[in-house]
C-alpha cells in the first residue's frame, strides 16, 4: 500500500513537472512572437513618419509626365476650389520633384460641374505641346473621345507652375491662377458662364431664355414670315411650331402629364422636324427625365437654343432664297397629258450657295489662312468653340450649332481634328432642308406653280399623273422627262418646254 502511495505521488510530482514545462516554452514562444510584431510595427510607423527621398529627376521631360516619387499620374493633378476664407484651391498631389526646374510638363485634373444634370464631368489639360505657331494645351473632355487644343503662352504656364509648387497659397498667385483657369474655361467653353463651388468643382450654367419673352419672339416671327413670302418651308414652320408648343408649355407650368405628352410627340417626330437642341439626347434626357424644377430649367434653355436657330433660319431665308415662278409649257405635239407630277432637286451649287450665305453670316468665322496648324501628324482647324454639355458627345452638332450662332465666341479659338469635308456635308444638308421649300407637286401642263427656293440650279423630273382611279397604284416612271432649270434672278421664271 505504501509502494503504491508512493508511485501515485511520483506520477504527480513527474505530471506538474511536465505542466510546467509546457507553460515555460509557451511563454518565451509568446514574448518572441510579441517582440517580433512589436519591432515590425514600429518599422512601419517609422518609414511612414519619414518622407521618401525624391530622385534626382532627368533633364529630359517625360510626356505624359512621369513624377518619380508619385510614379506614372493616371490620375493627373487635382485641382479643386477649397473652403478656405479666401477661396483657395485644393491641390494634390504636388509635384514636387520636378518644381527645381525650371519648365516641367503640367498635368491637370479638373472637375465640372454641369449645373442642369448635377453630375461630374473630369477635364484632363496636358501640356504644353510646342508647335510651329507656338504653345498649346491638350483638353480631353472624355478619355479620348473629345480631344481638342488650346493656345497658352509662356505667362500663362509659369503662373500654373509656380502655384503648383507652393505649400502656400498667397492672394496675389491664387488670384493669378483663377485668372489664368478662367481664361482657359473660356477657351474650352465659351457658352458656359463658370463659378465656383467650394470643395466640388467649376460650374457651368448656359444661357436660358423665359417663356414669356420666347412666345413673344416666336409670334412675331411668325407673323412676319406669313406676311412677306408665299410658299414657306415646311421644316422651318414645323420647328417653329414645336418651339411655340415648348414655350406654351412652360408659361402655363403645365403637369408633368403634359410634359409627358411633348416628349412623346418629340420621338415620334423625324429628325428633321426638331430644333438642333431637340435632337440633342442630352437635352432631351434632361427635360423628359428630371424633376419638375430642372426640367423646366432645361425647357428654358431649350427655347432659349431653338430661338436662336429659328432666327437665323429666319435670315438664311431672306439672303439665299428667291421667290419666283416655274412654268411647265410642254408642246401638245411631244406630250398630250394635262397633269404632270415634278420633282425638283438642288444640285451641289445650291448648297455651296447656302453654306457660303450662312458663313458670311458668322461673326466668329476664322479666316482660312488663319484656321489650320499642324501638330505632330495631325492636321488641325480652328474653331469658336470647341465644348458645349448639349451637344459634347456628338461634335458634327457642335460645330453646327456655332455655324448657326448658337455657339462660340468671336474672342475664343480653339483647335480640333480637320474634318472639313465631313463636316460641310452634313452643314450644308441640314441647312438646305430647313430653307428649301416645295420639291414635289403637280401641276398641268401650261400653268405656273409659284417656288420659294435657295438660288442655284434645280435638276427636275416630270412624270405622267395617272388617273384619279389608279392614283394610288405604284407609279410606272417608264414615261418621264428630265432636265435643269437655274433659280438665280431677282424675280426668277424659268420654263419647262420639252419632253
Amino acid at each position: 500500500m505504501k509502494k503504491l502511495i508512493l508511485l501515485f505521488r511520483k506520477l504527480q510530482f513527474f505530471k506538474f513537472c511536465l505542466v510546467s514545462l509546457f507553460f515555460l516554452v509557451g511563454a518565451c514562444t509568446s514574448q518572441k512572437e510579441s517582440d517580433f510584431f512589436s519591432d515590425k510595427i514600429n518599422e512601419i510607423e517609422q518609414t511612414q513618419q519619414e518622407p521618401l527621398a525624391p530622385e534626382e529627376p532627368s533633364d529630359e521631360l517625360l510626356y505624359p509626365p512621369v513624377f518619380p516619387s508619385l510614379g506614372r499620374l493616371e490620375s493627373q493633378i487635382n485641382v479643386h476650389p477649397a473652403f478656405s476664407p479666401d477661396g483657395g484651391y485644393s491641390i494634390t498631389p504636388k509635384p514636387r520633384a520636378w518644381c527645381s526646374l525650371q519648365s516641367f510638363p503640367i498635368s491637370l485634373n479638373l472637375p465640372l460641374i454641369l449645373n442642369l444634370k448635377h453630375e461630374t464631368k473630369f477635364v484632363r489639360i496636358l501640356g504644353p505641346l510646342e508647335t510651329e505657331n507656338g504653345s498649346l494645351f491638350e483638353v480631353d473632355f472624355n478619355e479620348g473621345e473629345n480631344k481638342f487644343w488650346i493656345p497658352a503662352t509662356d505667362e500663362q504656364t509659369s503662373i500654373l507652375r509656380s502655384m503648383l509648387c507652393q505649400d502656400e497659397q498667397d492672394h496675389e498667385r491664387t488670384e493669378n491662377f483663377r485668372a489664368v483657369l478662367g481664361q482657359f474655361f473660356e477657351e474650352l467653353a465659351p457658352d458656359c458662364k463658370f463659378s465656383e463651388l467650394a470643395g466640388e468643382g467649376f460650374v457651368c450654367e448656359l444661357a436660358s431664355l423665359d417663356p414669356e419673352s420666347a412666345l413673344s419672339r416666336l409670334k412675331k416671327m411668325q407673323k412676319d414670315i406669313l406676311r412677306k413670302w408665299r410658299r414657306q418651308p415646311y421644316l422651318f414652320l414645323r420647328r417653329l411650331t414645336i418651339t411655340r408648343q415648348l414655350a406654351q408649355l412652360l408659361l402655363n407650368r403645365s403637369q408633368f402629364e403634359e410634359v409627358e405628352q411633348f416628349c412623346s410627340l418629340l420621338s415620334l417626330s423625324h429628325a428633321k422636324e426638331l430644333p438642333l437642341v431637340m435632337r440633342s439626347t442630352v437635352w432631351r434626357e434632361g427635360f423628359c427625365q428630371s424633376s419638375s424644377a430642372d426640367s423646366f430649367h432645361w425647357g428654358e434653355v431649350g427655347i432659349e437654343q431653338a430661338t436662336r436657330e429659328l432666327s437665323f433660319f429666319q435670315k438664311l431665308l431672306d439672303k439665299s432664297n428667291r421667290l419666283g415662278q416655274l412654268k411647265v409649257q410642254i408642246p401638245r405635239n411631244l406630250h398630250k397629258t394635262k397633269e404632270l407630277w415634278v420633282q425638283i432637286q438642288p444640285d451641289q451649287d445650291v448648297a455651296d450657295q447656302v453654306l457660303e450665305t450662312a458663313l458670311s453670316m458668322n461673326p466668329f468665322r476664322i479666316p482660312q489662312d488663319q484656321s489650320k496648324m499642324q501638330l505632330d501628324d495631325l492636321s488641325l482647324k480652328a474653331v469658336s468653340n470647341c465644348w458645349n454639355p448639349l451637344y459634347h458627345n456628338d461634335y458634327s452638332s457642335l460645330s453646327l450649332a456655332s455655324l448657326m450662332l448658337l455657339s462660340g465666341s468671336r474672342q475664343t479659338r480653339c483647335y480640333l481634328r480637320d474634318e472639313s469635308e465631313a463636316d460641310n456635308l452634313a452643314h450644308t444638308s441640314y441647312l438646305c432642308e430647313g430653307i428649301i421649300g416645295e420639291t414635289s407637286f403637280v401641276v398641268d401642263n401650261g400653268r405656273y406653280k409659284i417656288l420659294h427656293l435657295p438660288m442655284g440650279t434645280y435638276n427636275y423630273t416630270i412624270v405622267n399623273l395617272p388617273p384619279s382611279s389608279k392614283r394610288w397604284a405604284p407609279l410606272k416612271l417608264k414615261d418621264q422627262s428630265k432636265g435643269a432649270f437655274a433659280w438665280s434672278s431677282k424675280r426668277p421664271r424659268p420654263k419647262i418646254k420639252t419632253w
